[in-house]
């Protein structure tokens, strides 16, 4: 791990070194794909980062039997610098969930739970660009939770899977 670690922080300090200011493939603006993590929620995601800022939305409807439950995260991007086959970027922004569900017991009654809450928070990212269109995202930083189990910091940390267009 410590080693995987080592290897990413050398390349991408290379390619801070050596990089120059330009601009994802034209048209490479638009984003789909799948982003799970404290910030950025969880699910299905869409980024549209058409210049230095940008935005992310996330989220998952679930509504089977007697569970409902809704995650969305929304998040804006900027970024710090691009090369090649890397971007450093700063996010911030937050997401909120809603979860309810409810069961029967054996002697005829029922039970219904509600839990609902967010995170918000921001930090450092770094994609990893394969093909022009193929991203890796890793993000870290601090996040502030509160909700039905109270309020709560710690750290954050993001990961994605996107195709660019």
């Amino acid at each position: 791990m410590v080693l995987t670690l080592a290897l990413l922080a050398a390349f991408a300090t290379a390619q801070l070194a050596t990089a120059q200011e330009a601009a994802p493939p034209t048209g490479a603006t638009q984003y789909f794909g799948m982003a799970a993590g404290f910030v950025t929620g969880y699910g299905i995601s869409y980024r549209n980062w058409p210049d230095v800022m940008g935005i992310q939305i996330t989220g998952t409807p679930v509504i089977s039997g007697g569970v409902t439950a809704l995650d969305l995260g929304l998040v804006g991007l900027y970024r710090l610098n691009d090369a090649p086959w890397t971007r450093f970027f700063l996010y911030f922004g937050g997401q909120g969930y809603y979860s309810s569900s409810s069961y029967a017991n054996g002697d005829g009654t029922s039970t219904a739970t509600t839990t609902s809450g967010g995170f918000a928070g921001g930090g450092i990212g770094l994609e990893l660009i394969f093909f022009d269109h193929i991203v890796l995202d890793i993000q870290g930083g601090l996040q502030a939770s509160f909700g039905s189990s109270g309020f709560g910091l710690g750290p954050s940390g993001e990961t994605g899977l996107f195709y660019r267009l």
